[in-house]
């Protein structure tokens, strides 16, 4: 009796100390995104204005501009990053908090050019958009306050730079620490914004606080984990504390250390017995675990801070070759064939990607069975969210830092400017186990040595030197540097790609972009001859769905080269080069929904065949990003997601080619062979299914054999000419169909085509289709009684997705799908609208 009362009291205490704690801190921190209000310079008027937010979001909810993505409106709003503007808080403080030492006013983000006023004193003046400003106010509160910020035309100080300096650079931008991408890109508009684009707050540090921590597996021996960590922390007196660390609630660590005054370091090693591995999607479990570092003093919890923590080991392995060099990635000691794409910023306004849209994106990549996906340098350092969601879907990063397609200055303070955001950013990322990889720049190298800019500039022989140096300095110095004292666990890639598209060494090593395609007006099948150890960039552009530019565009605007469509297609051959792929590959429509309903075929096809290529090359090539996953605007572009989340064409291709089991043909002089590509782990017995089927379903030969897939393999199992086929082979009217029989449920399988797709006589069928409402939406079974070439399923008017779309079908074999969405039809079959690519002839 008398042990279950002080059990009893102990818990009770327990209970009281963690309710203390919580409220320490809820006094030690104010948040002060609301409240604010926004004006022009020199205007006498304030209007409501939303924190985080933008000066163009505040305008538009005022009612002061119109939509900058509806038709032509980009045009009209340009003046708006030619001016200044100033931003308003006034707020109160109780006289508990002002008793508080040590207060800081924290800006987690300021876009761009900024003087931050607070009771009228200058505090700080900001010149980077990737930067932590963090500035000690104690001595300027009072109960009532005013913080004032007056942001400067991000295009003046632009040109202010550009005339100090003492030759030109390929891209004024550059003079700038903001989102190159905000400028313009061939994929989106130039809407360069200022504002307050991430969450201020008041934070009054106790006198012993944790900084930050960094934990790193060093290595796994037989299923234990030895782990060392790096607290470092905060004291305004010498004391003695007790570190500890759980694992939930299981301790991992507990020891008791000095600290001195300033800031220290704590050096800590343990071991977890059989621990779960972090794997990346398609590979096992992205197990998390969620360490909490707690100090105390005599029981007394100080301060704690908590990380979501993978366990696993990751290496970049480049080795010499009979060719060149590898380049793969080793998680715990298993070569990871990388599939995924390149990421752009989701809006052209941050803050109105919610955390929705974030899961959505990454949900889209993992349900497409990516596992790397890289963020572009010329976009942003993106949020905790988006690193967060990545760690638990098993989405590999690589990171670039913010520099794309420029060279950049090498003045001190724009160095010391670079190194700081670097700090900040890499401090911020480095516990993530999704981040993979940290790379120096989008293109710079590429570009110096390739686009010409020495004579387009006509920069002087001293003035290349000058330029190259800072290159150097940026590139290969301070960045690795900053990575070997912070973020030891990374590896560093100083640019992407190592070498130009048009030298043969860009396919032996290092990573690759690879434009011939698009860029050079190659043909898709060099594909199949252009492919390197890894293919970091390539693409071509489809037209988004047809809801998406029905909510920016009027019907008057949807032909080609009209005002309002040209202003959404920002390559200046945009239109030009689809047409000529076009006719190449199908037959052009004459109606605006159907044109663009086979520019997403017509991508899908080009990169598919990328994607496959790449795959069958394996281990010679182990990772294809292809240019880009998604969109920041209603826009013509590479992506395989639009900007409202539709999935193109694309998308669905990626979906089916990086499957961990993929069927390839590839077609060598008069012979077709067939491929089979494992990602998986284990070896595979199973039967490969070959059918050659007309039109009209009939099956007219078949075969199947018995094989053996090795684990994490690339390899030919069959291979036919029409030597073996029916005398009644008609290339025009018939297909290959091959399938493996997956025990698991999962349908492997692929259709392959004797002759180009507009050389095919394609017969009208006829589909049918049973909807049943299920708790996710809906089921649909299709079938046909011909074949249903690229067959595309519409719920007009309903938000949505299907799990599959754009797929051939043949007669015989139905398909079952599901439409995801959460709204209630009535006669959901009236609103199912099909179309395949017969009916766009």
């Amino acid at each position: 009796m008398y042990n279950k009362y002080i059990f009893g009291i102990i818990i009770l205490l327990t209970f009281l100390v963690s309710g203390c704690y919580k409220s320490i801190q809820e006094v030690s921190k104010i948040e002060l995104n609301r409240n604010w209000k926004f004006r022009q310079a020199g205007n006498s008027e304030y209007l409501p204005a939303e924190v985080p937010g933008s000066v163009h979001l505040d305008m538009l909810n005022a009612g002061l501009i119109e939509d900058p993505f509806y038709r032509s409106n980009e045009d009209s709003i340009q003046w708006v990053a030619n001016e200044d503007w100033e931003y308003l808080n006034e707020f109160e403080l109780d006289k508990q908090f002002l008793k508080n030492k040590n207060t800081f006013l924290i800006f987690e983000g300021l876009d761009t050019y900024a003087k931050v006023y607070l009771n009228d004193s200058l505090l700080l003046q900001t010149d980077n958009m990737f930067r932590q400003w963090k500035v000690e106010v104690s001595s300027f509160l009072k109960q009532n306050n005013q913080l004032k910020i007056h942001f400067y035309s991000p295009l003046k100080k632009n040109e202010e730079a550009a005339k100090k300096s003492a030759f030109p650079l390929p891209e004024q931008r550059a003079f700038t620490r903001k989102a190159p991408y905000q400028f313009g890109w061939d994929w989106g508009p130039r809407i360069v914004t200022s504002g307050i684009w991430k969450p201020v707050y008041l934070m009054s540090e106790q006198e012993t606080q944790i900084h930050t921590t960094y934990f790193s597996t060093d290595s796994i021996v037989n299923g234990t984990a030895f782990i060392s960590a790096e607290i470092e922390i905060h004291s305004e007196i010498n004391k003695e504390i007790e570190i500890k660390i759980l694992n939930d609630d299981q301790p991992l660590f507990l020891e008791k250390r000095e600290l001195n005054i300033g800031e220290s370091i704590l050096k800590i090693n343990f071991q977890i017995p059989q621990a779960k591995l972090w794997w990346s999607n398609g590979l096992g479990e992205a197990h998390l675990y969620h360490f909490n570092t707690i100090i105390s003093v005599k029981d007394k919890i100080i301060d704690k801070k908590n990380n979501q923590i993978g366990i696993r080991t990751l290496k970049l392995i480049e080795k010499d070759d009979e060719v060149g060099k590898s380049f793969y990635f080793e998680l715990n000691g298993f070569p990871v064939f990388m599939k995924g794409a390149n990421y752009i910023p989701q809006d052209n306004f941050l803050t109105r990607v919610d955390s929705l849209k974030y899961k959505s994106i990454i949900e889209s990549a993992r349900l497409a069975n990516m596992n790397m996906l890289r963020i572009w340098g010329g976009g942003v350092y993106e949020s905790d969210l988006f690193y967060k969601l990545c760690d638990e879907n098993g989405i590999l990063i690589w990171q670039d830092f913010m520099f794309a397609g420029s060279m950049y200055p090498g003045d001190d303070h724009f160095i010391e400017n670079c190194k700081l955001e670097a700090i900040d950013q890499i401090i911020r990322l480095r516990n993530h186990p999704s981040l993979a990889l940290w790379c120096g720049n989008n293109e710079v190298d590429e570009a110096w040595h390739n686009w010409g800019w020495q004579q387009q500039f006509n920069w002087t022989e001293d003035q290349q030197s000058e330029i190259w140096e800072a290159y150097k300095l940026h590139f290969h110095q301070i960045l690795p540097e900053q990575i070997n004292n912070l973020d030891p666990n990374h590896q560093y890639w100083a640019s992407s790609p190592k070498i130009g598209w048009g030298h043969k060494e860009s396919m032996e090593e290092g990573d690759s972009h690879y434009w011939g395609v698009w860029w050079g007006k190659e043909p898709f099948s060099i594909y199949n001859e252009k492919v390197g150890r890894f293919m970091s960039e390539y693409g071509f552009q489809g037209f988004p769905a047809n809801a998406t530019f029905d909510s920016v565009l009027l019907p008057e605007d949807k032909y080609l080269y009209s005002s309002a469509l040209k202003t959404h297609e920002k390559h200046n051959k945009g239109f030009e080069i689809i047409n000529e792929y076009m006719k190449d590959e199908y037959k052009i429509p004459e109606n605006f929904e159907d044109y663009a309903y086979v520019s997403q075929l017509l991508q899908a096809k080009g990169v598919g065949i990328a994607l496959e290529a790449h795959r069958r090359a394996k281990p010679y090539c182990m990772g294809t990003l292809y240019w880009q996953l998604n969109d920041c605007w209603p826009v013509i572009s590479w992506s395989g997601i639009d900007y409202y989340g539709n999935w193109k064409a694309l998308h669905y291709q990626a979906q089916k080619v990086f499957k961990d089991l993929m069927i390839s043909f590839e077609q060598q002089d008069d012979s077709v062979f067939v491929w089979i590509v494992s990602d998986r782990m284990e070896n595979l017995d199973n039967e490969l299914d070959l059918q050659l089927i007309d039109f009209d379903g009939n099956v007219l030969w078949s075969d199947q054999v018995k094989i053996n897939i090795p684990s994490n393999s690339s390899q030919k199992y069959y291979r036919f000419s029409k030597k073996i086929l029916p005398a009644s082979f008609n290339p025009k009217r018939m297909l290959m169909y091959a399938h493996l029989n997956i025990p698991e449920g999962d349908i492997i399988d692929r259709f392959y085509y004797f002759s180009t797709t507009k050389e095919l006589h394609l017969p009208k069928p006829e589909i049918k289709f049973q909807c049943s409402r299920i708790s996710e939406g809906y089921e649909i079974i299709v079938e046909t009684n011909k074949l249903a070439k690229n067959l595309y399923l519409e719920f007009k008017g309903i938000t949505g997705r299907f799990t599959k779309n754009y797929f051939d079908l043949v007669p015989g074999k139905s398909k079952t799908l599901r439409f995801l969405t959460q709204e209630k039809i009535e006669n959901p079959s009236e609103l199912i609208k099909i179309k395949t690519l017969v009916d766009c002839y």
